[in-house]
């Protein structure tokens, strides 16, 4: 049995990595590497965001993404941003691939009644800091709210 005196030699690496992740780092102990991204919400993920709202009939109502993309006949893009709204709230997924589901939080933040962080911090796919909460209309100075809520042509 081995003792340490002073820190954790552990607590101290764990320290040391968190400190190198904004700029990003490979892990000392399995080489994965790890970056703190900050994600801004824009107007592209208003838009997924504002189609797959369209796509629910009732509030709830589980959408397959991959389905309804190939069944939209402009093809949707969007930037393929949709599953990164999971990080705002404004989506959640739902049981089976491709699943989502369009929150409560989601439907007011494109309703103008609700807010949502500006921006997220996120490592490895998860939200670890959240910005300042945000109205829509504040998303972007370049945004139009009229034109973006407008019904997508099919």
């Amino acid at each position: 049995m081995s003792t340490f005196s002073g820190a954790d030699p552990f607590f101290v690496v764990r320290e040391q990595f968190q400190r190198m992740l904004t700029d990003g780092a490979s892990c000392p102990c399995c080489g994965r590497w790890s970056k703190i991204y900050k994600r801004t919400i824009n107007n592209t993920m208003i838009r997924s965001l504002r189609w797959m709202a369209d796509l629910s009939i009732f509030p709830g109502d589980i959408i397959n993404i991959p389905m309804e993309a190939r069944a939209y006949k402009d093809g949707y893009d969007y930037g393929k941003q949709y599953s990164t709204l999971r990080w705002w709230g404004l989506i959640e997924p739902s049981e089976g691939s491709g699943n989502w589901i369009v929150t409560d939080k989601g439907y007011r933040f494109l309703g103008g009644t609700g807010s949502a962080p500006e921006w997220v911090h996120t490592n490895n796919g998860e939200v670890i800091e959240l910005g300042p909460e945000i109205y829509i209309d504040q998303v972007d100075k370049n945004y139009d709210h009229e034109e973006t809520m407008a019904p997508i042509a099919e």
